[in-house]
């Protein structure tokens, strides 16, 4: 009882302004009917904060017992060693290929930035991503310098009052580049959507398959600058999950391409 009621003084009860934090983060996300996948970890973050707090709370009052040292050092040795073991476990069972996804993303961002950059020399020069979930769009922090800033990506359109292919040409010329993939807007989205969900607003769609095809267009004044890799990972709880891969294809304006001497 002595040992419960130190244990109970010594807890810093500021850690639950870390929990009433949560509390209301929780209730305002839940009630609110717009929902976004993104302020997940901003709003355990401060749950996260208050276990801590309190276990630390915990183990330094525990320390000051030379009964309970023993017991918390072996306790914490052996979480450790479960914890490491369950890692290790993981990744030996995790899929080769998923292992190189990451990998392979990450060189197809990185490399896209770089290919852009000579083509986007102002800070007011544009370009269109792929798609929705903002793949192609991580590229524009390898464009960000000292000198020039922030190059931005051409937003998406709302309401456009014409057809979208109208839309398309009056806009898409603005940039010097454009990100389309080769299998199309559909596949990439069947491919990382669950099934039966659509996170694409209509609009959205058709202004990615609009784009397409004006870039393709030999009217258009874009040609085809290079291809990238993009590795899908599929749902590793199927039984057996399947590599996928689609091709990212850069479309730069003719006037922007290096021509050629003579």
């Amino acid at each position: 009882m002595a040992l419960q009621s130190g244990l109970a003084r010594s807890v810093d009860h500021r850690s639950l302004v870390y929990l009433a934090i949560w509390l209301i983060l929780f209730v305002g996300l839940s009630i609110n009917p717009s929902k976004n996948f993104l302020v997940g970890i901003v709003a355990y973050l401060p749950l996260w904060l208050f276990a801590w707090t309190m276990l630390a709370s915990l183990g330094v009052k525990l320390l000051d017992h030379p009964r309970q040292q023993k017991r918390l050092k072996f306790g914490l040795a052996g979480y450790g060693s479960v914890v490491v073991c369950l890692a290790l476990v993981a990744f030996q069972l995790w899929p080769s290929y998923f292992q190189k996804t990451g990998v392979i993303n990450r060189a197809s961002i990185q490399q896209i930035g770089q290919d852009l950059r000579p083509f986007l020399p102002k800070p007011w020069d544009c370009f269109v991503q792929s798609d929705f979930y903002l793949f192609s769009f991580a590229s524009a922090y390898y464009l960000m310098d000292a000198n020039t800033g922030w190059r931005q990506p051409l937003a998406w359109p709302g309401d456009t009052g014409v057809s979208m292919d109208t839309y398309v040409k009056k806009t898409i010329p603005k940039c010097n580049a454009v990100l389309v993939y080769e299998e199309g807007i559909r596949a990439f989205h069947n491919l990382v959507s669950p099934p039966g969900v659509n996170f694409y607003p209509q609009i959205t769609e058709e202004f990615f398959k609009a784009a397409k095809r004006y870039v393709q267009s030999p009217a258009s004044g874009f040609k085809l600058f290079k291809t990238y890799p993009v590795a899908i990972r599929t749902d590793i709880r199927l039984s057996a999950p399947q590599p996928r891969s689609l091709t990212l294809k850069m479309y730069v304006k003719d006037s922007q391409l290096p021509q050629p001497k003579g």
